[in-house]
């Protein structure tokens, strides 16, 4: 499934800076003071998976009268942090000029009339002439010739505390007042961040099986403040890149957001209640199972404006032989959706896309350690320091293991009134006393939480596991039981776009998710036969691991794959 850029550009480029933007530049919907200055410490917003916007709802550190809250308003009991210069570490010359950050995957090829970065001092953009390989099957860089500057927040405890107190209003407020449609983990509460004054940058795919390839980039000082044409790139081969600001944003300031910090939240899903889809069953006898929204609900009203015509696509069938041809006969209820003739429909809805974050995959893995939470919450800088120590190398942040394994070692879990988020084992040690004291109180405090047992890498792949079986065919042998049988035409299509929905709702990642079909298309080991199923199931099983049993879907009757 093609990623899209903002994903492919964050894998390859997250770093001990931070979470990195595929747009810096800020959303011309915002007040001009936005425009003039950027992204700002106290904003709560999400990063837009479509383009790698931060789109920005509203900020803990600005009054309830600010322009940026007058039309939508704030969260209710909105709480203001004050936030004063001195409270702000500020480095305005973090990234020397010329600063180049790319993947190991396209790195840089230095020529006699490429400039050398300058770390000591900043500079003014001359010539820069730049070439890329592009090694492998993808990869990203930023390109920064004017540099970049650096600010974040020095005491990030008032910003946990309106974390802990608010997640469930935030996401409220987000999803029923704002009328977002966003993932249960996907809030951001900006603490820190990069700004650049101009930016070029890039990031292919799929480029598996292909001829090693270049890329070149060139720049000249920027003139009259048109940065497109003064930094180009030159490439024969599929690569999206952005040059940047334009025209309207580019006033010598540095207002363009390269890299984000901040507190990454994620509520436990269904716990605003529920929101995406229930099942009933309109008729026992006949058992036509719809799929259908909840009555009333906001995302049912929501998405009927959206789609208008009420989509529809088959998710299962029935285990009876003769299924299919009476379903519809008196169902006047399926007069609004596609007559595919089948038992089960589902009315389709907007699909959240998953973008990659190092902190999505700690929340989850507090909110799995933590049953009683109902809110995890964990700062960039807990997996942005273990870069920076060199306890994980920038390809290890990719491997799930490998991020949890140094994670485990080196913090400790805290939990506050129904929220998860890490402290230090050396913060841990030193409140121990406090916590024990606190539990004897009416004043609640955190609870420090040891990890469970000698829990290690191999113990943290508490992945989830899906088997997902598609038959469409099968062979029909003269006076046999499958004499007669139909082929199930959606049966292939909707195993994938459920497989699809795991991952792009759900957060399961690719290799959590097995498809079996019966396609020629399909590797042979994966075709559905009765015992490559068994075998296939027991070994999802053996791999699966948390409260919860590996998830099974089988379209198709049990006959056609051997089970009847």
């Amino acid at each position: 499934m093609p990623q899209s850029p903002q994903d492919v550009y964050a894998r390859h480029l997250v770093s001990d800076r931070g979470y990195p933007l595929w747009t810096p530049e800020p959303n011309m919907n915002l007040p001009d003071d936005y425009l003039q200055e950027g992204l700002r410490i106290g904003d709560v917003g999400v990063v837009v998976p479509q383009d790698g916007s931060f789109d920005v709802f509203f900020n803990i550190c600005l009054h309830q009268e600010h322009s940026l809250h007058e039309e939508r308003g704030v969260p209710d009991n909105f709480t203001r942090v004050l936030l004063r210069r001195r409270d702000i570490a500020e480095y305005p010359e973090a990234e020397s000029a010329g600063r180049v950050i790319s993947s190991s995957s396209m790195p840089r090829a230095n020529s006699a009339d490429t400039p050398q970065e300058d770390p000591e001092r900043r500079t003014e953009p001359g010539l820069l002439n730049y070439e890329f390989t592009l090694s492998s099957s993808d990869g990203a860089a930023l390109i920064l010739p004017e540099g970049a500057e650096r600010y974040y927040i020095l005491n990030e405890r008032p910003f946990l505390d309106q974390a802990i107190q608010h997640a469930v209003e935030w996401y409220t407020f987000a999803e029923q007042r704002l009328g977002r449609i966003i993932s249960h983990d996907s809030l951001y509460l900006i603490t820190g961040f990069y700004k650049a004054r101009s930016w070029s940058l890039a990031a292919y795919q799929q480029r598996a099986g292909r001829d090693e390839a270049s890329a070149k980039f060139k720049a000249v000082q920027v003139g009259a403040g048109n940065v497109a044409a003064c930094y180009t790139w030159e490439t024969a081969q599929a690569l999206d890149w952005r040059v940047g600001p334009s025209d309207r944003y580019y006033n010598g300031t540095s207002n363009q957001t390269v890299f984000i910090q901040g507190l990454k939240i994620a509520i436990r899903e269904g716990i605003l209640g529920p929101k995406w889809v229930d099942v009933k069953a309109d008729n026992p006898t006949v058992r036509p199972y719809r799929v259908e929204f909840s009555s009333g609900s906001w995302f049912s009203s929501l998405w009927s404006g959206l789609s208008g015509s009420g989509t529809t696509s088959v998710l299962n069938t029935s285990n009876k032989a003769d299924v299919g041809t009476d379903a519809n006969e008196n169902d006047t209820t399926n007069k609004e959706s596609d007559n595919v003739g089948e038992d089960i429909v589902i009315r389709r809805f907007p699909q959240v896309a998953k973008l990659f974050h190092p902190a999505d995959i700690i929340n989850q893995l507090l909110l799995q350690e933590s049953p009683s939470a109902t809110v995890a919450v964990t700062h960039d800088r807990h997996w942005t320091t273990l870069l920076e120590r060199g306890m994980l190398q920038p390809g290890e942040v990719l491997q799930k293991e490998r991020l949890l394994e140094e994670v485990i070692n080196n913090y400790l879990m805290a939990e506050e009134r129904g929220v998860v988020y890490l402290q230090s084992r050396e913060m841990g040690s030193q409140t121990d006393g406090e916590t024990a004291r606190s539990q004897n109180s009416d004043t609640a405090g955190p609870i420090n939480k040891a990890w469970p047992g000698n829990m290690n890498a191999c113990q943290i792949l508490w992945k989830r596991r899906a088997l997902l079986v598609a038959v469409r065919h099968v062979r029909r042998k003269i006076e046999s039981k499958f004499e007669g049988l139909p082929d199930l035409d959606f049966a292939h299509r909707d195993a994938q776009a459920f497989r699809d929905y795991l991952i792009t709702v759900h957060g399961y990642q690719a290799d959590e998710v097995t498809l079996m079909m019966d396609s020629r298309e399909h590797p042979k080991d994966l075709w559905p036969t009765r015992e490559k199923i068994l075998t296939t199931n027991r070994s999802t099983n053996q791999r699966h691991s948390g409260e919860l049993s590996p998830l099974f879907l089988l379209l198709g009757s049990r006959s056609r794959s051997g089970w009847g």
